[in-house]
């Protein structure tokens, strides 16, 4: 089977690590359109795998692309995300493919989200009653929020970011705490509201009048813009390490015992948490996407708008 994957960009994210590791892990044939030429994660495929950018646009590219799908000859094309669903429903009419979207949202912010997104998830509400044959969640919380709003509900499935309960190890919380001073908290994830880095900052401030934990890492793209981080970082300079994205987050998650993730809307299945997981890291998190599914434990939901509540818990 020969696959032709549309996205925005190849950046160091979730939803992006996933197509790679898709492709990596593949007996099929697949090429790469993005968007944008933002694609540092192209040096982390495996295979060979033809790719080629949409932008800068220029009719020399346009004939370029097509003669790319032409002859590779894709037996479906893959959308991901909102920009890259549309823009696959797009190609495949001028192609006549079969086209399988991807949803990685769970529910939005009008506050917080671009509103150029929300007229896109409109239009692509429309057109889910007519162009993919299939919509893949990548949780059920995706599905949910997305069959709600006018989605085509008969044609999604839900796969969740190459989880297995088989690689979860299972976390003894009274054995993690142990050791309160050896205590290292992560923050993984780019700089913006969704990942709720004041609320964060709120739980981190409460946590450090009763404990004297190790360090705390906040790590991800642009994080050294963010005026909470900072603000940490000027409160507990030798306590607080911010880092931006990396390509190894191995680095990181064999330093920290503690995940915590504060997020407030946006996030499906979050990649960072499944990785945590399966290396018996111990994860608290809001009740956003599929974190209470995941986790598949109450105890570690902490609440999303009480930061002394959450640093008790």
């Amino acid at each position: 089977m020969k696959i032709l994957h549309c996205i925005t960009s190849l950046g160091r994210s979730g939803a992006e690590k996933t197509l790679i590791n898709l492709i990596n892990n593949s007996q099929f044939e697949h090429i790469i359109l993005t968007i944008s030429r933002d694609v540092p994660l192209l040096e982390d495929l495996e295979k060979s795998t033809a790719h080629i950018s949409l932008l800068p646009f220029s009719l020399k590219k346009l004939k370029k692309i097509n003669n790319l799908i032409i002859n590779f000859s894709p037996d479906l094309i893959q959308g991901w995300m909102y920009h890259g669903d549309l823009l696959a429903s797009f190609l495949g009419v001028i192609y006549r493919k079969k086209v399988y979207w991807n949803i990685r949202h769970g529910k939005m912010s009008f506050l917080y989200e671009n509103k150029i997104t929300y007229i896109l998830r409109i239009l692509l509400t429309i057109l889910s009653h007519i162009s993919p044959k299939r919509i893949i969640s990548c949780s059920f919380c995706g599905e949910n929020t997305h069959r709600d709003i006018g989605y085509r509900r008969e044609i999604f499935n839900v796969i969740h970011n190459g989880i297995s309960s088989k690689n979860i190890q299972q976390i003894n919380i009274e054995d993690s705490f142990l050791d309160l001073k050896n205590i290292s908290i992560g923050s993984i994830g780019r700089n913006h509201p969704q990942k709720g880095r004041k609320y964060f900052r709120l739980i981190i401030n409460s946590l450090k009048i009763k404990l004297d934990f190790k360090k705390v890492f906040i790590v991800g793209r642009d994080v050294s813009k963010s005026k909470d981080a900072l603000k940490l970082k000027n409160s507990f300079r030798n306590l607080i390490e911010i880092r931006e994205e990396i390509k190894n987050m191995n680095e990181i998650y064999n330093k920290i015992n503690v995940l915590l993730i504060t997020s407030r809307f946006g996030e499906g299945c979050p990649n960072v948490l499944i990785e945590a997981i399966q290396r018996g890291i111990v994860c608290f998190s809001t009740d956003v996407g599929d974190a209470r599914y995941l986790l598949n434990d109450d105890d570690f939901i902490i609440p999303s708008d009480n930061h002394l509540e959450a640093a008790i818990q």
